[in-house]
C-alpha cells in the first residue's frame, strides 16, 4: 500500500519548477545588473566625449565670432579714417576757395602763396602727423610742410619705396577724376631717416589755379587705433561659464590686461608654439596646456585646452580657454545622475524579480484561466486590426476616386458613373447631357491672390455647382479649374437650358475669400447623348470643344456642340500640323510692300509680309494661318523666322548700295508676351549685321492693351536702340489715349477699313482726319495703308498724312522686285 505521504518524486515535481524559476530569475537579474553596469560605463565615456566635443565647438564659435567682429570693426575704422582724410581735404579746398575769391585781383602766384601761408601751420590727427601738400599739374611741389626744402622742386619722376611714381599718379587723378583716394609710401614727419610708411590719402584738383591739394594718414596709425579698440573689446568680454578670452602679440607679449588671462608664461615655448601654429593654421586649432591654477588635479590637467587663432592684420593670436576642472565637475554631475539611475534600476529589477517569483506560484494554479484571457485579448486585437484595415481600404478607395481638394468625383469615378448612366439611358431611351465647365480667368485670380485663396475658391465653386443641380445629377472635377456636370434623364435641350440658367443665376453672387470679394464667370460646353456621342470619351471631347468655342466668343457663355465645331477643330489641327512641316521644310517666304512719301511718292520704307508657299495650295496669305499659329504658339517660331529673314535682306540691300529706308516687321500678341524677345532682336541684329535704325516694328493696338506695362517696357527698350515703333490698326479697337502718350512710338497707321470708304463714309473721313491730327499733334508720322485710288491719296495728303502704302503705288512683291524699284529711285535722284 502507499502511505498517505507524498512520494519524493511528487515533491520534487512540485519543488523543482519553483526552484528552477527562482534560479532562472536570479540568473536573469545577475545578467541584467552586469548589462546595466556595462551600459553605465559606456554612457560615462559617451558623456565625456560629447561634453568635450560641445565644449570645443562652443570655444571655436566664440573665437570665430570675436574674429569676425574685430575684422568688421577694422574695416569700419579704416573707412572712417578715409572719410576723415577726405573731409580735411574738402576743408582745405574751402579755405582755398575763400582766399581765391577774396584775392582775385592778385596774380596766380600771389594767391598760391597766401594759400600756402594759411595751410602750412595746420596739423591734425592724434600725433599731429597730418599736414596738407600742394602740387601743380607739371609735377612741381608747392607745399610740403614737413620738408620745406623740397618745395618748388620738380618731383614728377619721384618714386616711393615700392617704385611707384607718386606725383604722376596724383596728376592723372587730378586730370581725370578731379578728386579721389590714393595709397603710397612716404616718410613720417618725425622719422625722416626711417623707412617710408604706407599712407592712405585723398586729393582734390582746384581748377581755378590748376593745382591740387591733398593729405593722408599713415596706415600704422589707423592700425594702432584698431588695436586699442580691439584690446578694450577683448578686456570687456566675459562668459557665464567662467571662460574668458586672451590675446598675445607675435613676440609672445600678453595683450589683454586681466591678470587671470595670463594663460601661459610670456616668452615661453608654449606661447611661441601657439603663435607658429596659428600662422600655419589660420582657421585656428586646439592646444593642450598646463595652468598655474592651484586647484588643478592631474586628471583635470588632461582636459585643459584652448582654441587659438591667428589674426593676420593685427599680428595677434587670440584664444579662449577650457579648464579641465570645469569639465570634470560637469562630468561628475552626470556620473552622479547615472549612478542614481543605475541604483534605481537595480532596486526595481530585484523587487520585480521577487514579485515574479511569488506570482509564478499562483500562475501555476490558474494558468488555464490566464491562457483564456490572453487568447481573448489577442483575438480582440486581431479583430481591431482587421476593422482598421477595412476602414483604411475604404479610405484609399475613396481617395482614388475623389478629388482631394473638393471631395468631388474625379475623372476615374466620373467616367465610371457616366458609363453606368449611358447604359441605363440606352435601355430606357432618354438623353444625358455632359457639361464641361471652365472658370473664366481663374489663372489671374490664382496669381493675384495666391494659391491658397485659389483653392478656397475652387471649394466654394464646387459647393455652388452641386447646389445648382438635381440630386440624381453628378458634379466632378477633372483638373485645375475644369469641372464636369452630368445631367441624367433629360427630355430635350430645354431641360439643360433650365439648369444652365440656374447655374448662371447662382454665380451672379460674388464669392467672399478672406474679406476679398470676387465674381466668377463660367464658360460651359454641352454635348448630348446620343446626339453628340455614344461613349464617355466622345462626349467629354465634344463638350470640351464646345467649351473652347464659348471662350472664343467672349467667355461667360455656354455653347452646345455641333458637327461644325468638330470640323473647325480638325481643320485647326490639320493646319497646325502643316505649319510645323512648313517651319521644318522652310516653306515660308517674305514679300515686301513699299511705303512711300505722301508728298513726292519716293520710297521711304518697306513692310515685310509673310507668305506660305504651300505644297498643295500654292501661295497662301496670312489670314489663312496666322490665327491658328497664335493659338498654337507656333507664332513665336514663325516670328523669329520673319525677324531673321527680314534683317538678312535689309543688310543685303544696304551692302548693295540700296536704301530701302526702315523695313518694318510685325509683332504678334504672343510675341509681346514672350520673355527674351528684346535679347533675341539684339542677337539677330548682331548676327545679320543689320543696324537698329534700318528696322521698324509694327504692333497692333489691342495686343499692347492686353499687358500695357510689359508691352510699353519692351517697346521703350527697342526705341532706346533706335528701332522705329508703329501702332498698326489704330482706332479699330479699344484705344487708350492715356497709354498712347506713354508709348515710345514713331508712327501711327490708319487702318485700311477707314481708307477704303473715304469717298463714301463721312464717319470714316472724320476718323481719318482725327488720327492724322492726333499724329501731327504728337509729332508722329502718319501712315495710311490700303491706298488704292487717287482720290484717297489727295484727301490723305490734304489732311496731313505723311506716308502711304497700297496698290496705288505697289502691291507686295519679292525682294528682287524691290531692288528694281530702289535702283530706279536711286537713278532718278542722281539726275
Amino acid at each position: 500500500m502507499v502511505d498517505g505521504k507524498k512520494s519524493p518524486i511528487l515533491r520534487w515535481i512540485v519543488f523543482l519548477p519553483v526552484l528552477g524559476v527562482i534560479m532562472t530569475t536570479m540568473l536573469l537579474v545577475s545578467i541584467y545588473i552586469k548589462y546595466e553596469n556595462d551600459r553605465y560605463s559606456r554612457d560615462i565615456d559617451e558623456i565625456k566625449r560629447k561634453f568635450l566635443k560641445e565644449t570645443k565647438i562652443k570655444a571655436r564659435e566664440r573665437i570665430d565670432t570675436i574674429a569676425s567682429f574685430l575684422q568688421s570693426n577694422e574695416s569700419a575704422l579704416k573707412e572712417e579714417a578715409k572719410l576723415e582724410v577726405k573731409h580735411l581735404v574738402l576743408l582745405a579746398v574751402e579755405i582755398m576757395e575763400n582766399i581765391y575769391y577774396e584775392n582775385k585781383t592778385l596774380s596766380k602766384k600771389q594767391i598760391i602763396e597766401k594759400i600756402k601761408e594759411k595751410l602750412r601751420p595746420i596739423r591734425f590727427f592724434e600725433n599731429l602727423s597730418g599736414y596738407f601738400f600742394i602740387y601743380d599739374l607739371n609735377g612741381y611741389n608747392l607745399l610740403l610742410p614737413t620738408q620745406p626744402y623740397m618745395e618748388n622742386t620738380y618731383m614728377y619722376n619721384h618714386q616711393d619705396v615700392k617704385g611707384t611714381y607718386i606725383v604722376q599718379d596724383l596728376i592723372q587723378i587730378a586730370k581725370t577724376k578731379k578728386e579721389d583716394f590714393y595709397e603710397w609710401f612716404w616718410y613720417k614727419p618725425d622719422e625722416l631717416n626711417s623707412p617710408m610708411k604706407k599712407k592712405i590719402g585723398y586729393i582734390y584738383f582746384f581748377k581755378p589755379l590748376g593745382i591740387f591739394v591733398g593729405t593722408a594718414r599713415y596706415e600704422e596709425d589707423i592700425l594702432e587705433r584698431v588695436k586699442k579698440e580691439a584690446k578694450v573689446f577683448l578686456d570687456e568680454i566675459s562668459y557665464s561659464d567662467g571662460a574668458y578670452v586672451f590675446a598675445y602679440d607675435s613676440d609672445g607679449n600678453l595683450i589683454t590686461t586681466k591678470k587671470e588671462q595670463q594663460q601661459f608664461s610670456q616668452g615661453s615655448s608654449e606661447v611661441n608654439q601657439i603663435i607658429r601654429g596659428s600662422k600655419i593654421s589660420p582657421e585656428g586649432f586646439f592646444i593642450s596646456h598646463t595652468t598655474s591654477m592651484q586647484f588643478d588635479t592631474d586628471e583635470a590637467k588632461k582636459y585643459n585646452s584652448s582654441f587659438v587663432r591667428y589674426l593676420e592684420n593685427l599680428d595677434w593670436v587670440i584664444g579662449t580657454n577650457t579648464y579641465g576642472a570645469s569639465v570634470l565637475q560637469e562630468i561628475s554631475l552626470k556620473e552622479e545622475e547615472l549612478e542614481k539611475q543605475l541604483y534605481q534600476s537595480i532596486v526595481e529589477i530585484v523587487a520585480v524579480s521577487f514579485a515574479i517569483v511569488v506570482i509564478i506560484l499562483f500562475i501555476m494554479l490558474d494558468f488555464s484561466s490566464r491562457l483564456r484571457r490572453i487568447l481573448r485579448h489577442y483575438e480582440s486585437r486581431l479583430m481591431l486590426k482587421h476593422a482598421k484595415a477595412i476602414e483604411q481600404k475604404k479610405l484609399l478607395q475613396y481617395q482614388v476616386k475623389h478629388d482631394t481638394l473638393t471631395s468631388l468625383p474625379n475623372r476615374i469615378l466620373l467616367t465610371d458613373r457616366l458609363e453606368q448612366l449611358l447604359k441605363r439611358a440606352k435601355r430606357e431611351g432618354y438623353k444625358v447631357a455632359v457639361l464641361f465647365v471652365d472658370l473664366d480667368k481663374f489663372k489671374h485670380i490664382n496669381d493675384s491672390y495666391g494659391h491658397h485663396l485659389g483653392d478656397a475658391l475652387l471649394k466654394q465653386v464646387a459647393k455652388r455647382l452641386k447646389s445648382g443641380i438635381r440630386e440624381s445629377d453628378i458634379v466632378g472635377r477633372l483638373s485645375g479649374d475644369e469641372f464636369i456636370i452630368v445631367l441624367d434623364n433629360c427630355k430635350d435641350v430645354h431641360d439643360v437650358v433650365n439648369v444652365l440658367h440656374k447655374l448662371k443665376d447662382s454665380f451672379q453672387e460674388e464669392f467672399i475669400l478672406e474679406e476679398v470679394r470676387q465674381s466668377v464667370k463660367l464658360s460651359i460646353g454641352i454635348s448630348m447623348y446620343p446626339d453628340d456621342g455614344i461613349n464617355v470619351n466622345e462626349l467629354l471631347k465634344n463638350a470640351d470643344t464646345a467649351m473652347l468655342k464659348a471662350k472664343e466668343e467672349g467667355r461667360d457663355n455656354y455653347k452646345f456642340y455641333t458637327n461644325k465645331m468638330n470640323e473647325e477643330v480638325e481643320h485647326q489641327i490639320k493646319v497646325e500640323s502643316e505649319l510645323r512641316e512648313a517651319l521644318f521644310h522652310n516653306q515660308f517666304i517674305l514679300h515686301y510692300q513699299p511705303i512711300v512719301s505722301a508728298k513726292d511718292g519716293f520710297i521711304e520704307g518697306v513692310e515685310a509680309l509673310i507668305r506660305w508657299n504651300h505644297p498643295e495650295k500654292g501661295l497662301v496669305y496670312p489670314n489663312y494661318f496666322i490665327e491658328i499659329a497664335e493659338e498654337s504658339n507656333l507664332i513665336i517660331e514663325i516670328g523669329k523666322w520673319v525677324s531673321q529673314e527680314a534683317m538678312k535682306q535689309i543688310s543685303q540691300w544696304y551692302k548693295m548700295g540700296l536704301n530701302p529706308g526702315r523695313v518694318s516687321i510685325n509683332f504678334a500678341g504672343r510675341q509681346l508676351e514672350q520673355d527674351g524677345l528684346y535679347e533675341f532682336i539684339l542677337k539677330t541684329l548682331r548676327q545679320t549685321g543689320c543696324k537698329p535704325e534700318w528696322l521698324g516694328v509694327e504692333v497692333i493696338e489691342r495686343y499692347i492693351m492686353k499687358n500695357p506695362k510689359k508691352s510699353i517696357e519692351l517697346l521703350k527698350k527697342l526705341r532706346d536702340i533706335n528701332i522705329g515703333i508703329s501702332i498698326d490698326d489704330f482706332g479699330t479697337g479699344y484705344s487708350s489715349l492715356s497709354y498712347l502718350k506713354q508709348l515710345p512710338i514713331t508712327k501711327l497707321k490708319i487702318d485700311r477699313v477707314f481708307v477704303e470708304n473715304l469717298s463714301k463714309s463721312f464717319e470714316d473721313r472724320a476718323i481719318a482726319r482725327t488720327i492724322m491730327a492726333l499724329g501731327s499733334g504728337l509729332y508722329l508720322k502718319v501712315l495710311a495703308e490700303g491706298v488704292e485710288t487717287e482720290l484717297q491719296r489727295k484727301f490723305l495728303l490734304e489732311h496731313g498724312c505723311t506716308q502711304m502704302q497700297g496698290f496705288l503705288f505697289s502691291k507686295p512683291v519679292e525682294a528682287k522686285e524691290i531692288e528694281v524699284l530702289l535702283r530706279k529711285q536711286k537713278d532718278a535722284l542722281s539726275i
